[in-house]
């Protein structure tokens, strides 16, 4: 970092962390190893933490007081009724570089040109609205890296809608962003859910364009102690209420893009749908997992019960006509696919007390002996003659038309005929 202080700041970096002890050194060295020729500050946030992050925290506040500005919460504020609050306040008055970068407490960037590519990009192109990159995700649980390069095939480009919207694999991790420090001041649905990341993605989409790189300059951990993903995984209430405000914030930016984009909005709502009403234990209610949700102090719209009542009802009604009809024309049925899905097409026959023989997938690892209490075959070696054996599709129709061809080639190549679709 430059020693010239008589220039503003270029960018403000917000780094939020919380009992990160084991992961905050490698995110701070990464912040504090940037060579540029601007000035940049970076905020970072402990939320009281118990486990010796702050005094990490405060070491290198001390070490780098030109670089780094440390605020230790007295209290956790992440139940606090008045959270989004706080963090505006703290963001309005410490925030006030040109950009805004992240950099959560378990994250870390890798590239010490990072801050620099990205902000020469966006002072050569002022119409765009944030500067995104590729990354490392390394799984905690296993210690696994793999590059996560969600638009492959594509090294520098400004990402279509379509992508940005249905996620086909994903989209760049927190860590990569860099965007106008005004989009922070978005309109209040974009933060009425626990998906920051992303409908920061979506307003800065809405306000100008959206820059990829396939360079890789960060490494997001996957599986971190106290994330929010691995809470979702846990906790199947929080799982449905997150879906739900997914769903409820994609109706509010249809209307707020002038349904420039109701094509894409409309699949991604109803992907939706189908993970509120499939994506937990069919006799859970939807709505008594939402208040569950509630009293835990996921905060919720009261007006979304008659909605949610209508998706318990549509979950328990009578399977749709052409999906009875192919189940009762075969003595089998295999469902394709182990992912989300899958398993949504599973507790689809579930719920509706229908049997079925197992899953099938392309190529079975060894490992994939059984899934859910059921055998999984190779979908070439489905087991029973083909006029007798019906294969329910259990991916998702929406994935991007490379993927949905994939699938008919797999079954093409398998000699399957006989097969149906839900969710198409």
């Amino acid at each position: 970092m430059m020693e010239n202080h008589d220039k503003p700041i270029m960018v403000s970096v917000w780094c939020r962390t919380y009992n990160h002890v084991n992961y905050i050194k490698d995110a701070l060295d990464g912040l504090v190893s940037q060579q540029t020729d601007f000035i940049y500050k970076v905020i970072v946030f402990d939320d009281a933490s118990t486990d010796g992050t702050s005094d990490i925290v405060r070491a290198y506040a001390e070490k780098y007081p030109e670089i780094i500005y440390a605020i230790i919460a007295e209290e956790n504020i992440y139940h606090h009724p008045n959270t989004k609050k706080i963090i505006a306040d703290i963001w309005k008055k410490h925030l006030t570089g040109k950009y805004m970068a992240f950099c959560e407490g378990d994250d870390f960037w890798i590239d010490c040109s990072k801050l620099k590519i990205q902000v020469d990009y966006m002072e050569s192109h002022p119409d765009c609205a944030m500067y995104m990159h590729n990354s490392l995700w390394l799984n905690c649980r296993n210690g696994a890296i793999k590059a996560g390069n969600p638009y492959k095939g594509k090294c520098e480009w400004d990402v279509a809608a379509e992508e940005l919207i249905m996620q086909y694999n994903g989209y760049p991790s927190t860590a990569s962003f860099l965007f106008k420090r005004e989009q922070i001041d978005k309109p209040q649905f974009f933060g009425e859910v626990h998906a920051n990341d992303y409908t920061t993605i979506l307003y800065a989409f809405a306000t100008g364009s959206v820059h990829y790189s396939s360079r890789i300059m960060s490494v997001y951990r996957v599986f971190a102690d106290n994330s929010y993903a691995v809470r979702m995984q846990q906790d199947g209430d929080l799982r449905i209420c997150f879906y739900l405000k997914m769903l409820f914030f994609f109706w509010k930016y249809d209307a707020y893009t002038n349904y420039k984009y109701h094509k894409w909005i409309a699949k991604r709502i109803a992907c939706y749908e189908l993970t509120v009403m499939y994506g937990s234990e069919p006799n859970i209610p939807i709505a008594e997992s939402v208040r569950k949700s509630m009293e835990q102090g996921n905060i919720f719209p009261e007006e979304s019960y008659k909605y949610v009542d209508r998706l318990e009802k549509q979950r328990r009604q009578e399977l749709p006509e052409e999906l009875k009809t192919f189940i009762d024309g075969h003595k089998h049925i295999i469902i394709m696919g182990t992912g989300e899905f899958g398993v949504y097409a599973a507790r689809m026959l579930i719920s509706h007390e229908v049997e079925f023989d197992g899953f099938a997938v392309s190529a079975k690892k060894d490992e994939e002996s059984s899934f859910m209490g059921k055998t999984v075959y190779n979908l070439s070696e489905i087991p029973y003659d083909e006029k007798d054996t019906g294969v329910v599709i259990g991916i998702c129709p929406f994935s991007g038309k490379w993927s949905w061809d994939s699938v008919l080639h797999s079954l093409a190549e398998a000699g399957v005929k006989n097969w149906y679709c839900p969710f198409l």
